[in-house]
Parts: C-alpha cells; structure tokens; sequence
C-alpha cells in the first residue's frame, strides 16, 4: 500500500516559495485553478537518506525544508491532469487524510488543519 503526501517541488533561483508551489501544482495537477497560496507558518526539516547522502560528503545539513501552504481549488475536479510523479487523487475529509498520509507528517498536517480552523479556510 502506499501513501498519499503533498505535492513538493524544489525552488528555483529567483523564485518566491509561492511561486514554485503554484508551478508545482499547474505541472502536476495539469490547471492553474487555485486560489492565492496561504503560508500556515507550518514547516518540517526533513533528513535526506544516507544513500542519498553519500554523494554529498562536504554539504553540511543533507535535507530540505518543507514549508506548508493551504490553496483552495477553484476548477471541477474532472480538470485535473495527473502529472508524471502523482498515480491518483482523492477528496477526503481529515480523518481519512489523517490515516493515509506518510506518517512522519502526521504532526504536521495536524497543525495544518489547526490553522485552516482557525483562520476560517474549512
């Protein structure tokens, strides 16, 4: 079984955070259907894995930063065009999304949907 995990995507010089994650999401999801990005002030530092690390024996820190943003859809759904990296693609409510999220971000989407309460996104 795998897992479901949000679009990522690297920045490139030059470019905000928001706008390599409205990038990300046109080439991913196949529409631009989306509303301003929202920072959730969320973030995660995540270690790259020790194959990985190898080849960057004189890097200092071997990971990225993930910074978390809340985007709401516009289109109809039957808009979106799978890309390359994404095999399939579900509406769900928190508590399924909870229970089928890569659990190393558990805390993290958790305060993810704090934040969209809180500032009355859902």
């Amino acid at each position: 079984k795998g897992y479901w995990d949000f679009p990522q995507c690297g920045v490139n010089s030059g470019e905000s955070l928001e706008d390599a994650l409205m990038r990300e999401l046109n080439e991913e999801l196949g529409t631009g259907d989306f509303g301003k990005p929202v920072n959730t002030g969320v973030t995660m530092r995540r270690q790259f894995s020790f194959e990985t690390q190898i080849n960057y024996p004189d890097r200092g820190f071997l990971g990225k930063d993930i910074f978390y943003f809340a985007v709401s859809f516009y289109g109809n759904g039957d808009n979106i065009r799978l890309g390359d990296d994404i095999t399939h693609k579900k509406w769900c409510d928190e508590n399924e999304l909870l229970s089928c999220i890569y659990q190393a971000q558990t805390n993290e989407v958790k305060r993810i949907f704090d934040f969209m309460k809180s500032s009355k996104l859902i």
